[in-house]
């Protein structure tokens, strides 16, 4: 019967790699994406620029909104010359504006472009309201210190002699402390003491016409020394004044 050959293997098996390699790689300059990039990238940067301006017209569309509300209150206090109360009424009313108008979105952008709006306006309101307490504040010292002058100017009518030189020096003293409350310069202050006085000075002599002792107030009038306040326009008048009556009470007589 015949033999059958048989073979031995004499290579090993094994898990190295083949010795025949490929030149061929993935490369991403030649991708199609990588000539999309720049495209893409102009995409995102109108899309962020466009969401940015969206944004920053939203916040101040609000910070306008606030604002205006904001003025209703300036000018609800502008009479007030409490500064301090002025103040604490505005900012509590103001704060509430704010978180309401903070409360009509959920965009934290957009929050904080309105607060850094109002962070900048915010102080120009708090101004308006200090200069508007201190307007109103002298406006106020005003009408009190014109009252307060004309209730001596008439008590000065009917009081004796005594009595009006003590009513004088009130009103001159009322004019000091009023001139310096509200920061008059000297020359400022001095007019003012000047008018009171010619004030005071007129009503004696117009009482002396009206009692037609005309000697008497040609005399005052003519007395330049002791009364260098009154104007010379109103001196040479209240003159004529004297002699006016003077003549008429000397036809009369005849």
């Amino acid at each position: 019967m015949p033999k059958i050959p048989t073979f031995t293997a004499t290579a090993e098996m094994t898990t190295r790699p083949s010795g025949i390699q490929t030149n061929l790689q993935a490369s991403m300059k030649d991708s199609p994406l990588t000539a999309l990039q720049p495209a893409l990238a102009q995409v995102n940067k109108y899309y962020l620029k466009q969401r940015d301006i969206r944004e920053k017209t939203e916040a101040k569309k609000k910070s306008l909104e606030v604002f205006n509300e904001a003025d209703s209150i300036v000018a609800d206090l502008e009479n007030n010359s409490n500064e301090e109360e002025a103040l604490s009424i505005f900012n509590e009313k103001f704060k509430t504006i704010l978180n309401n108008k903070l409360g009509t979105t959920d965009n934290a952008r957009i929050k904080s472009l309105l607060q850094n709006n109002v962070d900048i306006n915010l102080p120009k309101k708090i101004s308006a309201i200090k200069n508007n307490s201190r307007n109103a504040l002298e406006l106020d010292m005003k009408i009190t210190h014109d009252n307060d002058q004309n209730v001596l100017a008439n008590e000065y009518l009917f009081a004796d002699p005594e009595g009006k030189k003590i009513i004088l020096n009130q009103a001159i003293n009322n004019e000091i402390s009023y001139a310096n409350d509200i920061g008059l310069s000297d020359i400022s202050r001095q007019e003012n003491i000047d008018k009171v006085k010619q004030s005071y000075f007129i009503s004696d002599v117009n009482n002396l016409i009206k009692n037609k002792q005309y000697a008497a107030a040609n005399q005052m009038l003519k007395n330049v020394k002791d009364s260098p306040f009154l104007d010379s326009e109103e001196r040479i008048k209240l003159l004529a004044e004297v002699k006016e009556g003077f003549d008429k009470d000397i036809d009369i007589s005849i």
